[in-house]
């Protein structure tokens, strides 16, 4: 190629370079002056920013009042307000209030004439003021828009309006239904002492704790074994539930007629040792989606939802341990058993096991094993239903009889009494509450019987013979225990 087609080639190459390096030079401008635009728009709708931890008073007014909210021991708490009924402030939600003015930014500005306020709600706006590091931020809240889609305000220092996330609106413009603190309760499950709930006029259940800690039944029966664990789950459902909505402060009782609250159908009632809280409800229906609830220590009605009211259609038989006479076996020396006709005594002396007159040597594991098998298969006999109002024999004649004889030689006792030959009505210290026990108790896998089998199988592998004697069918009712938990001088004759 001659030198000649080589300059002009070289030539056009530099124009075309030039041309491109021109190109992307205008290309990055423009970029960079839509990023600056973007940059100062995002700027142009972030109304706040501020640290949140350092705001140390909020002010609010509202149509319920003007409320100035501070402080106190880390604690955000009422400092002034002329709202007429006091309430226990919902401080989370101060916090959220805090948190979202603190980084507030718009999804738009509004072109909008100052003098047509009134129709974005910024005539009568609610008010919001934080006061951080000596400085004060206010945001004014209008109404929502008919879409839904954004919540119009505008900031303390400029007439213009912007447009919010619709939902961050609402819960910025809220009321005393966001201000009064949600909870049913105010302490926590572990600090509950008394439960109780009237029903209808007449308790359903009064339980209290006892100085072990474990939850006592004391109406509408009393001295029965209660499930502590299920009587705390219900607590702790309790006092985590919120209410759905707040209705209104009573002023006058005569409103409660409004809600059916003025004849209360439930009434519950928690304890602490420092606190107590009582709640009315109205009659209701099941299938209705919230139910009315009055605070007479605040004057407030509120809803919760029905489907979380199953402990005001409790009852106190819901509440009962499973098993109707649990003795653990080191608390008892002897346990002697009469069942389908046959008795036998099983004993524990000085850590030797007895069947009857028969020692269980303690060093066959597979013996001892089907021992306290046999033992437990009473302790942990249980009911599959209670008859509240039980038409049981007041002087009953067993069919079965499991009489412990405790270490301090003290007694309890467990008598089965025939209903028909699939149920039983339980006797526990000759006291029957309604519990209802099935045959497959005594007969099935894990029942008395069939570990007496077992116990008589093994002991017959190690050559020794076991029958249980013949019961002398009993033609008097269960004798009665003394008043110091022993057994009159007739029962012990029955047993020894």
């Amino acid at each position: 190629m001659s030198s000649k087609k080589i300059r002009i080639t070289l030539i056009s190459l530099l124009v075309i370079l030039g041309l491109a390096g021109g190109g992307y030079a205008v290309v990055d401008h423009m970029k960079q002056q839509e990023e600056q635009a973007a940059q100062e728009e995002a700027a142009a709708l972030r109304l706040f920013q501020f640290n949140a931890d350092a705001v140390e008073t909020v002010e609010i007014t509202n149509p319920d009042g003007h409320f100035t909210i501070g402080t106190e021991n880390g604690a955000w708490v009422m400092k002034e307000t002329d709202f007429p009924h006091d309430f226990t402030l919902n401080a989370y939600y101060i916090n959220v209030i805090t948190t979202s003015l603190s980084d507030l930014t718009a999804e738009k500005k509004i072109t909008a004439d100052p003098a047509q306020s009134g129709s974005y709600g910024l005539d009568d706006p609610v008010t919001i003021t934080c006061y951080a590091g000596g400085q004060s931020y206010t945001l004014q809240v209008g109404t929502g828009s008919v879409t839904k889609e954004f919540y119009y305000v505008s900031t303390g220092d400029s007439e213009d309006v912007f447009a919010i996330d619709y939902t961050a609106g609402e819960v910025l413009r809220g009321g005393i239904a966001y201000l009064r603190d949600p909870y049913l309760f105010q302490f926590e499950e572990p600090n509950v002492t008394n439960f109780s709930l009237d029903r209808f006029g007449e308790t359903a259940y009064d339980l209290a704790l006892d100085e072990a800690g474990q939850w006592q039944l004391h109406a509408p029966v009393e001295g029965v074994s209660i499930d502590s664990v299920a009587v705390s789950n219900i607590m702790t459902d309790l006092v985590r539930m919120q209410y759905e909505g707040f209705e209104k402060f009573i002023d006058d009782e005569s409103e409660l007629a409004e809600y059916g609250l003025d004849k209360p159908a439930y009434i519950l009632t928690l304890k602490t040792d420092d606190d107590t809280t009582v709640l009315e409800f109205p009659d209701y229906d099941p299938n209705d989606s919230v139910v009315y609830v009055y605070d007479p220590q605040d004057h407030a009605v509120a809803t919760i939802k029905a489907s979380e009211t199953a402990f005001l259609t409790g009852t106190w038989s819901q509440l009962l341990s499973e098993k109707l006479l649990r003795v653990p076996f080191a608390d008892a020396s002897r346990l002697d058993v009469t069942v389908d006709g046959k008795t036998f005594t099983l004993s524990n002396a000085d850590g030797q096991y007895k069947l009857d007159d028969i020692e269980i040597p303690m060093t066959n594991d597979n013996l001892v094993r089907t021992f306290e098998n046999l033992y437990a298969s009473v302790s942990e006999i249980g009911f599959e239903e209670v008859d509240e109002t039980p038409d049981a024999p007041e002087n009953p004649i067993p069919a079965c009889s499991f009489v412990y004889t405790l270490n301090d030689g003290t007694q309890r006792r467990l008598d089965l009494v025939s209903i028909d030959d699939k149920t039983y009505w339980a006797y526990v210290d000759h006291r029957c509450i309604g519990q209802i026990v099935r045959r497959n108790a005594l007969s099935g896998t894990t029942g008395v019987l069939n570990f007496l089998e077992k116990i008589t199988d093994a002991l017959a592998d190690e050559g020794i013979t076991f029958t249980p004697a013949d019961a002398e069918m009993a033609t008097e009712p269960a004798a009665e225990t003394s008043g110091s938990g022993e057994l009159s001088t007739e029962d012990r004759e029955i047993v020894e």
